[in-house]
C-alpha cells in the first residue's frame, strides 16, 4: 500500500512542487522572511515581559522607536513578497529579475486604492494605504507577483 501511494502520488507531488510558479512563491516569500525576523525581533524587545524593562523603554522614549520599527517591516511585507516573487520568476525564466521586479511593484501599486474616506467623510487622495503593504495585500502580492512575470517573460 505504501509502495503504490509513493510510486503514484509523490511524482505527481514533485512534478507540481517544480513548477516555475511555486518555486517562485517559494524564494520570493524567502526573500520577505529577513525584515520580518527584525520586526519581530524589535517587537520582542518592544513588549519586553519585564515591566521594569518596558517602564525604562517608555520614559526614555525607545518604546517608541522600537515600535516605528517594527511597524515599519511589518507593514512592507507585502511589498517585498511582490518584489521576490516575481524577481525570483523573471530570474528562472532567464530574463532581466531587476526590471520585472520593479514593474511588478508598480503593478501592484497601482491595483491599491489611492484614496480613503476619513470619518467626517472627507476623502483623502494620493495615498498608500499600509493596509495592503501588509498581511492583507499578500494574497494580491502572490498574484501580481506571479501574473507581471508571466506577461513579462512571454512577450
Amino acid at each position: 500500500m505504501k509502495e503504490k501511494f509513493n510510486e503514484k502520488v509523490i511524482p505527481v507531488i514533485l512534478k507540481f512542487i517544480n513548477t516555475k510558479g511555486i518555486q517562485s512563491i517559494k524564494n520570493g516569500m524567502v526573500t520577505s522572511m529577513s525584515p520580518l525576523i527584525i520586526g519581530s525581533i524589535f517587537l520582542i524587545l518592544s513588549n519586553f515581559p519585564v515591566k521594569a524593562v518596558v517602564d525604562v523603554l517608555e520614559s526614555t522614549g525607545i518604546k517608541a522607536v522600537l515600535d516605528q520599527a517594527c511597524g515599519a517591516t511589518f507593514s512592507i511585507s507585502a511589498m517585498i513578497a511582490v518584489i521576490g516573487i516575481s524577481y525570483s520568476y523573471a530570474k528562472l525564466e532567464n530574463q532581466e529579475p531587476l526590471n520585472c521586479a520593479i514593474i511588478s511593484l508598480a503593478s501592484f501599486l497601482i491595483l491599491m486604492p489611492s484614496s480613503k474616506t476619513t470619518e467626517s467623510g472627507e476623502v483623502v487622495g494620493g495615498i498608500i494605504d499600509k493596509t495592503w503593504t501588509a498581511g492583507q495585500g499578500m494574497i494580491g502580492a502572490i498574484i501580481v507577483g506571479l501574473i507581471v512575470p508571466l506577461v513579462y517573460c512571454w512577450s
